[in-house]
């Protein structure tokens, strides 16, 4: 019983379907389009599908194929809305978005489907105790507040928030912490002290040297369930793709998951498929 309700199995039946389906249509001379609907595929942003300001070519060209085919796809990120627009813009057309680590989901016409915040009094309490860097989402805009000083040079779409009190609002949507480089012992400490002490109203998730925090109940994967949930999708039709230690829950509720090679080993171990490329993903799902 548990051979027929895997993937493998279903991706059978899918394959024997589609050869089924290619016979009829060259014994009756039909000349048509074969459509694959009702797929949703949710990536990761930084590092699985936008690496150092740049897409893949062919990631570019694999989304627009599989979109054209009918497929669904869509990004899963810690990042707010308009992190996501800006450097997309005229290059994906996304069916969907989950941001702030599941806090926030858009329909492809960024129109609001969910969104859950964090009391700005915790967060505060919270900057007190976790001396380093925090980017602050507000207003589905990223906020960057630096601990010790302000950095010479800045991203040109930088906003730095010099203080806590400019916050003309009683909530965020969520922040970030940032350990310096190779400090992943520290960012872990820190991920499972919020967790434990603050799991009525956020939660945190270990990504590198990074920590990213949502509204309590909120995750990538809570993110994906309810877009699966939203479309009325089969599990089965369901794809997640993601690189880091933040896209566990993510990778678990994909029907199908994916990551790369460079993933960490407690990633891998929940992946269906080690592939090379967000494109190379997509293949499967087709």
């Amino acid at each position: 019983a548990e051979f027929y309700n895997s993937f493998r199995y279903k991706l059978y039946c899918i394959s024997v379907k589609v050869s089924l389906a290619f016979m009829t249509m060259k014994t009756c001379n039909i000349i048509a389009p074969l459509v694959f609907d009702d797929v949703f595929t949710a990536s990761d942003f930084d590092n699985t599908l936008y690496f150092r300001g740049h897409f893949k070519k062919d990631d570019l060209k694999a989304i627009k194929a599989f979109q054209e085919a009918g497929g669904k796809f869509g990004v899963c990120t810690g990042r707010p809305l308009l992190g996501i627009v800006a450097p997309t813009l005229g290059k994906i057309k996304y069916d969907f978005y989950i941001c702030n680590s599941g806090g926030a989901i858009y329909d492809q016409n960024r129109d609001v489907l969910m969104m859950k915040k964090i009391p700005l009094d915790l967060a505060r309490e919270l900057i007190s105790k976790v001396h380093v860097d925090v980017s602050i989402i507000h207003n589905e805009k990223m906020l960057f507040y630096y601990y010790k000083k302000i950095p010479k040079i800045l991203h040109p779409h930088q906003r730095v928030l010099k203080s806590l009190d400019s916050i003309d609002d009683d909530f965020i949507m969520g922040m970030s912490f940032h350990f310096p480089k190779g400090q992943l012992a520290e960012a872990k400490a820190c991920t499972d002290m919020i967790n434990e002490q603050y799991f009525d109203h956020m939660s945190a998730f270990q990504n590198n040297e990074h920590v990213d925090i949502c509204a309590n109940g909120c995750s990538k994967g809570a993110g994906l369930k309810f877009i699966e949930d939203y479309f009325n999708t089969p599990h089965h039709k369901v794809g997640a793709i993601g690189d880091s230690f933040n896209d566990i829950s993510l990778l678990q509720a994909g029907g199908v998951s994916f990551t790369f090679d460079y993933g960490p080993d407690d990633l891998k171990k929940e992946a269906d498929y080690i592939v090379g490329s967000v494109g190379e993903s997509l293949k499967y799902l087709l």
